[in-house]
């Protein structure tokens, strides 16, 4: 094995090296924002605003842009409610899109790309775990715009098949 990949799985497991300290800091400080005000937040982007509030002050600490976690940031500014209502629409529409997907047996193209769709769309919510997904403008549009051209291959079809009927 290479020392560099040898020395990085180290890494991975041991909580004092990389980014790993500010990361937990980071967490830290969300989950005490979360419990301030579980149900509704502290409000939409002032989790910057607020993170000095409701964790110790670290003059080498990091620089209090987000949390690295979509769904942290999600629940200390809009709530537990708001995270939950959110991650129903995308549960959701995602679920749509892949019944829609894999209802095209006749058009495998349509088929193949609607899967793609929503493999994209599942391994960006995945990375929401280690990044915040909103925080980042182009993997923001990419998200929403991966979200159209899904629900553009599942309504295509349902136009197909209503175009049929009246003909």
């Amino acid at each position: 094995i290479p020392s560099s990949f040898s020395e990085r799985m180290h890494q991975l497991v041991d909580l004092s090296s990389g980014s790993i300290p500010e990361r937990l800091y980071l967490l830290k400080g969300a989950f005490r924002m979360i419990g301030a005000n579980p149900f509704f937040g502290l409000g939409l982007n002032t989790y910057s605003r607020w993170f000095p509030e409701y964790n110790q002050p670290d003059p080498s600490g990091p620089v209090l842009m987000y949390t690295h976690n979509s769904f942290l940031q999600m629940a200390t500014e809009a709530g537990l409610i708001g995270l939950f209502l959110y991650l129903l629409l995308i549960a959701v529409f995602v679920l749509w899109m892949a019944r829609g997907a894999l209802s095209r047996p006749d058009d495998s193209a349509y088929r193949l790309l609607g899967i793609g769709v929503v493999g994209a769309i599942v391994g960006l919510l995945a990375n929401c775990m280690f990044e915040s997904l909103m925080q980042s403008t182009q993997l923001r549009t990419l998200f929403w715009l991966l979200m159209g051209v899904g629900s553009g291959i599942v309504m295509s079809h349902f136009f197909e098949k209503k175009s049929e009927e009246i003909l």
